[in-house]
Protein backbone atom coordinates (compact mmCIF):
# COMPACT_ATOMS: atom_id res chain seq x y z
CA UNK A 1 0.00 0.00 0.00
CA UNK A 2 1.42 3.32 -1.03
CA UNK A 3 0.90 6.17 1.41
CA UNK A 4 0.01 9.57 0.05
CA UNK A 5 0.07 12.89 1.85
CA UNK A 6 -2.72 15.23 0.92
CA UNK A 7 -1.95 18.91 0.93
CA UNK A 8 -4.55 21.57 1.56
CA UNK A 9 -3.53 24.86 -0.03
CA UNK A 10 -4.42 27.81 2.16
CA UNK A 11 -4.02 30.64 -0.30
CA UNK A 12 -6.86 32.99 0.58
CA UNK A 13 -8.74 32.23 -2.64
CA UNK A 14 -11.94 31.72 -0.62
CA UNK A 15 -11.73 35.36 0.41
CA UNK A 16 -10.83 34.52 4.01
CA UNK A 17 -7.41 33.07 4.85
CA UNK A 18 -8.40 32.70 8.52
CA UNK A 19 -11.54 30.75 7.62
CA UNK A 20 -9.49 28.54 5.28
CA UNK A 21 -7.12 27.74 8.16
CA UNK A 22 -10.03 26.98 10.50
CA UNK A 23 -11.64 24.68 7.90
CA UNK A 24 -8.34 22.86 7.33
CA UNK A 25 -7.95 22.28 11.07
CA UNK A 26 -11.51 20.91 11.31
CA UNK A 27 -10.91 18.62 8.33
CA UNK A 28 -7.85 17.25 10.11
CA UNK A 29 -9.87 16.79 13.30
CA UNK A 30 -12.63 14.91 11.42
CA UNK A 31 -10.01 12.73 9.74
CA UNK A 32 -8.42 11.87 13.08
CA UNK A 33 -11.85 11.11 14.56
CA UNK A 34 -12.61 8.82 11.60
CA UNK A 35 -9.28 6.97 12.02
CA UNK A 36 -9.91 6.40 15.73
CA UNK A 37 -13.43 5.07 15.11
CA UNK A 38 -12.26 2.91 12.18
CA UNK A 39 -9.71 1.30 14.45
CA UNK A 40 -12.53 0.32 16.83
CA UNK A 41 -15.30 -0.57 14.36
CA UNK A 42 -13.64 -1.42 11.06
CA UNK A 43 -15.28 -0.79 7.68
CA UNK A 44 -17.85 -3.60 7.71
CA UNK A 45 -20.31 -1.91 10.07
CA UNK A 46 -20.82 0.57 7.23
CA UNK A 47 -20.58 -1.77 4.22
CA UNK A 48 -23.07 -4.27 5.69
CA UNK A 49 -25.91 -1.73 5.51
CA UNK A 50 -24.49 0.48 2.75
CA UNK A 51 -25.67 3.97 1.96
CA UNK A 52 -29.05 3.46 3.62
CA UNK A 53 -27.31 2.58 6.88
CA UNK A 54 -25.18 5.73 6.75
CA UNK A 55 -28.28 7.81 6.03
CA UNK A 56 -29.88 6.37 9.18
CA UNK A 57 -26.81 7.32 11.21
CA UNK A 58 -26.89 10.83 9.75
CA UNK A 59 -30.61 11.08 10.51
CA UNK A 60 -29.95 10.09 14.15
CA UNK A 61 -27.29 12.78 14.45
CA UNK A 62 -29.52 15.40 12.81
CA UNK A 63 -32.37 14.55 15.18
CA UNK A 64 -29.97 15.00 18.07
CA UNK A 65 -28.88 18.44 16.80
CA UNK A 66 -32.50 19.52 16.31
CA UNK A 67 -33.41 18.42 19.84
CA UNK A 68 -30.43 20.20 21.40
CA UNK A 69 -30.51 23.43 19.38
CA UNK A 70 -33.96 24.23 17.99
CA UNK A 71 -35.94 22.51 20.73
CA UNK A 72 -33.34 23.44 23.38
CA UNK A 73 -33.77 20.13 25.18
CA UNK A 74 -31.33 18.95 27.83
CA UNK A 75 -28.41 16.88 26.63
CA UNK A 76 -28.94 13.31 27.90
CA UNK A 77 -25.47 12.28 26.67
CA UNK A 78 -23.06 14.35 28.72
CA UNK A 79 -20.11 12.64 27.05
CA UNK A 80 -21.26 13.78 23.56
CA UNK A 81 -21.38 17.53 23.08
CA UNK A 82 -23.11 19.40 20.28
CA UNK A 83 -19.67 19.94 18.75
CA UNK A 84 -19.00 16.18 18.86
CA UNK A 85 -22.29 15.54 17.07
CA UNK A 86 -21.48 18.11 14.39
CA UNK A 87 -18.10 16.45 13.77
CA UNK A 88 -19.88 13.07 13.53
CA UNK A 89 -22.22 14.53 10.90
CA UNK A 90 -19.24 15.74 8.85
CA UNK A 91 -17.62 12.30 9.23
CA UNK A 92 -20.75 10.40 8.17
CA UNK A 93 -21.21 12.76 5.22
CA UNK A 94 -17.75 11.86 3.96
CA UNK A 95 -18.32 8.15 4.61
CA UNK A 96 -21.62 8.33 2.70
CA UNK A 97 -19.81 9.96 -0.23
CA UNK A 98 -17.23 7.15 -0.30
CA UNK A 99 -20.01 4.53 -0.19
CA UNK A 100 -21.93 6.35 -2.95
CA UNK A 101 -18.80 6.60 -5.11
CA UNK A 102 -18.11 2.87 -4.65
CA UNK A 103 -14.84 3.55 -2.82
CA UNK A 104 -15.82 2.02 0.54
CA UNK A 105 -14.64 -1.58 1.15
CA UNK A 106 -17.24 -4.28 0.49
CA UNK A 107 -18.49 -6.55 3.27
CA UNK A 108 -18.90 -10.30 3.29
CA UNK A 109 -22.47 -9.75 4.48
CA UNK A 110 -24.99 -7.25 3.16
CA UNK A 111 -28.40 -6.20 4.39
CA UNK A 112 -30.97 -5.21 1.82
CA UNK A 113 -34.66 -4.58 1.70
CA UNK A 114 -36.40 -7.58 0.18
CA UNK A 115 -36.87 -6.86 -3.50
CA UNK A 116 -33.91 -4.47 -3.84
CA UNK A 117 -31.96 -6.94 -5.96
CA UNK A 118 -34.90 -8.04 -8.11
CA UNK A 119 -36.39 -5.34 -10.32
CA UNK A 120 -39.41 -7.55 -11.08
CA UNK A 121 -40.45 -7.87 -7.41
CA UNK A 122 -43.60 -5.99 -6.45
CA UNK A 123 -42.16 -3.92 -3.58
CA UNK A 124 -45.59 -2.76 -2.44
CA UNK A 125 -45.94 -6.12 -0.63
CA UNK A 126 -43.03 -5.40 1.68
CA UNK A 127 -42.50 -2.98 4.52
CA UNK A 128 -39.18 -1.29 5.22
CA UNK A 129 -38.86 -3.79 8.08
CA UNK A 130 -38.61 -6.64 5.57
CA UNK A 131 -34.87 -7.14 5.48
CA UNK A 132 -32.80 -9.87 3.95
CA UNK A 133 -29.39 -10.91 5.22
CA UNK A 134 -27.32 -12.39 2.43
CA UNK A 135 -23.73 -13.50 1.98
CA UNK A 136 -21.96 -11.52 -0.73
CA UNK A 137 -20.35 -13.77 -3.35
Amino acid sequence: MEYVNVELVLDGSSGSPRLEANMAHLMQEVFNLWKAKQKSYGPHNISTFGLKGVVVRLWDKMQRIVRLTWLEMDNPLQNETIRDTLLDIADYGLIATLVYDGKWPKSEVAIETIGDSDATTDRSKYSYDSLLLRKVK
